[in-house]
């Protein structure tokens, strides 16, 4: 009889094990991330009459109700968006679309950043001519402090004709904070907005605060940027197309 019993305790305890399992492994699989879907621009289909119709049509075969975080339409093709696991796998199978990659979140290694990648060597780097002020330089940050020395403008000629970039207003921060040394600064957070994060709220809503595109000119005999690294929120690392 006491072996029967413990026969069927442990019948019944592997039901509860596998139950819970089942339902963990579902919950995992309905649970959306953050994903990168990278496209293949040459593959569009020609019923679409630009690429971003293209993404949304793609995007819609898959998910009714989610909308692109970002779109990116300079070095790479490529839109982000909150998919969950199975719906990241069916897109992924979808004609003109090269891959679908999770997004990463990158810890802090450094705050010195020049120096960790042994870029503190500006005479060697950048030599004195003209062509090096035809650069603009783009760096992801944690936050940017336009009152910097390191920041300071003076002698620097007007920002190149051609640059098309833009100084975004946020909290503490307005389109008067940049100038010629800092052309442009952005945040971009629509993605960290939609992920729950343990631990005090915090507001990345200004590029004075950590979440920042930041764009320098190349001009650069006094740059000493210590805090140049990847961290969050989600970052735009190509030129983007917000929503």
């Amino acid at each position: 009889m006491k072996i029967l019993i413990l026969k069927f305790l442990q019948f019944v305890l592997l039901l509860i094990f596998y139950g819970r399992y089942t339902i963990a492994e579902k919950t995992t699989q309905e649970a959306k991330k953050t994903y990168i879907v990278h496209m293949d621009k040459f593959n569009m289909p020609k019923s679409f009459s630009d690429h971003l119709s293209w993404y949304d049509s793609s995007l819609k075969s898959v998910s009714d109700s989610e909308e692109m975080l970002y779109t990116y339409n300079h070095v790479a093709h490529e839109f982000s968006i909150r998919l969950t696991f199975q719906e990241a796998e069916t897109l992924s199978k979808q004609l003109g679309i090269l891959y679908v990659m999770p997004e990463v979140r990158y810890e802090l290694h450094t705050t010195r950043t020049p120096q960790f990648l042994g870029l503190d060597k500006a005479t060697t780097l950048f030599p004195a001519s003209k062509q090096q002020s035809q650069v603009v330089i783009r760096v992801l940050d944690t936050g940017v402090w336009p009152e910097l020395q390191s920041l300071d403008d003076t002698g620097l000629g007007p920002v190149l004709s051609g640059w098309k970039g833009k100084c975004e207003i946020g909290t503490n921060f307005n389109s008067s904070s940049c100038n010629r040394k800092l052309v442009g600064a952005r945040f971009f957070t629509n993605g960290y907005f939609l992920v729950e994060i343990e631990g005090p709220e915090q507001k990345y809503d200004s590029a004075a605060k950590k979440g920042l595109q930041m764009l320098l000119d190349s001009d650069l005999p006094t740059l000493e940027v210590n805090f140049l690294v990847l961290q969050k929120p989600n970052w735009c690392a190509l030129n983007c197309v917000g929503k």
